[in-house]
């Protein structure tokens, strides 16, 4: 038994064939092309601490929006 690709049609069809194979092989597998690579995703908290030492957000707007999520403010570094 052979196994028949006339449904391709041309070497253009295969070319559909893989590329619609990679993109599902990526989004499946949750990897992200154009982010980095290997990176965790930062914390809520986190996220905040991070903003605060940058000086986005004031410490009373870190220590509200902390209490929202449910935390205690952490010392900063």
């Amino acid at each position: 038994m052979a196994l028949d690709l006339n449904f391709l049609g041309s070497t253009a069809g295969a070319w559909w064939v893989f590329w619609v194979a990679v993109a599902g092989w990526v989004i499946f597998l949750g990897l992200d092309p154009f982010g980095k690579s290997g990176s965790r995703r930062r914390t809520a908290q986190e996220e905040l601490l991070r903003r605060l030492e940058d000086g986005e957000i004031s410490r009373e707007d870190y220590e509200r929006r902390l209490r929202l999520l449910g935390d205690k403010p952490r010392q900063l570094r």
